[in-house]
């Protein structure tokens, strides 16, 4: 994937690690915005208290411009918006050069809000709703964005959006946490845009900024490896009993954070558990899928091999500690995922498909 970052505190990170995928703008580089063509964009805003400058409104202002010219660009590339909204909202000053020959366009100062840029990819404001219980909607563990806000959702300046459940222009907008205990506006949230992605998140603490940098580097790619890794075909169908399911869902969730040994540990858990629901029988799980071959014929032989090919991934890198160092790789991963899906899809979905497909028959039948 390819990531465009915007920030000026990021630069020195962006510059010591090998990241082919990314391509760093620090403020005062900046010229107008090559939005197109990334899958990713992280625009860090985290000025604080301090007098916004030049190169911070020059470039509030270019947001604001491109957006509007193209409402749709997030839809039409699929993209992901991370917007880390350090500075408090207000309007600003922004001149432009004066330029004698174009006389279209008489010099004069624009004042426009901070945030206008997102105006066209935010719905309008409304009122937050806790639960029954009185909870806000904090992120789950398959949620991306989740470790970042465990260290940075209480930070004081931020954007925020008063979400109402129940108003429509609120629908597209899922809240993932607040600014602090018993308040309503929302100082994270995500908001789906046609096929794209905003995410607005709250500052991070300026001596942090590393850790904060990784952790959005990871919720970018966690969120492409949703939309992208497995192109939709992985199930967590109810065909599959939820301990089990509940195992598969951790494992995919351990892999969209980049932690590939609790996912290929997580992903031979939930083998081992479908292979004993399904009545294998054995000393060891290797014995336990042959015998769901032969004797009881309930697998091919093409879904025992996916089985035990999640078996050996899982026992070799994930399970059991060895002397050498084996590094598990995205690729791997990978593998071991779509094996397991394809292993449930034959024992699980594909078999009650079948039962209510036959029950439909049957009825259309007259048996």
């Amino acid at each position: 994937m390819k990531i465009l970052v915007i920030s000026d505190y990021f630069y020195e990170f962006s510059i010591n690690k090998s990241m082919d995928f990314i391509k760093h703008i620090k403020l005062n580089q900046y010229e107008p915005l090559p939005l197109r063509g990334y899958d990713a964009i992280i625009i860090d805003m985290t000025f604080y208290n301090k007098e916004l400058g030049l190169d911070e409104t020059k470039l509030l202002y270019d947001l604001k411009i491109k957006f509007s010219e193209d409402k749709n660009i997030l839809s039409k590339n699929n993209s992901i918006l991370i917007v880390v909204s350090g500075a408090q909202s207000k309007d600003l000053k922004y001149e432009e050069k004066y330029d004698p020959e174009n006389t279209k366009s008489p010099y004069e100062p624009k004042d426009f809000n901070s945030y206008d840029f997102l105006k066209e990819l935010v719905p309008d404001k409304g009122s937050l709703k806790l639960d029954e219980k009185g909870n806000d909607s904090y992120p789950d563990t398959a949620k991306p964005v989740s470790l970042y806000l465990e260290r940075y959702k209480s930070e004081p300046y931020f954007l925020f959006y008063d979400y109402n459940p129940d108003s429509v222009a609120s629908a597209g907008v899922t809240p993932l946490s607040r600014v602090r205990e018993n308040a309503s506006p929302c100082v994270a949230f995500e908001n789906n845009s046609g096929r794209g992605l905003v995410v607005i998140l709250p500052p991070y603490d300026i001596n942090d900024r590393e850790t904060a940098y990784l952790l959005l580097l990871k919720t970018c790619r966690s969120y492409f490896k949703q939309r992208e890794g497995f192109k939709g075909y992985i199930k967590f169908d109810d065909a599959i009993p939820e301990p089990i399911r509940n195992d598969f869902i951790e494992a995919v969730a351990c892999f969209n954070y980049d932690l590939y040994r609790a996912s290929l540990v997580m992903c031979r858990r939930a083998l081992e558990g479908s292979v004993i629901d399904k009545g294998g029988d054995g000393k060891n799980l290797m014995e336990q899928i042959e015998y769901l071959h032969k004797p009881l014929h309930l697998i091919s032989n093409d879904v025992k091999e996916l089985a035990q090919t999640v078996r050996v991934i899982g026992n070799k890198l994930g399970a059991h500690s060895n002397s050498e160092d084996i590094q598990v790789t995205e690729e791997d991963m990978i593998t071991a995922i779509e094996c397991l899906s394809r292993f449930f899809d034959n024992v699980y979905i594909l078999p009650k498909q079948s039962e209510k497909a036959l029950k439909r028959r049957q009825e259309l039948e007259g048996k």
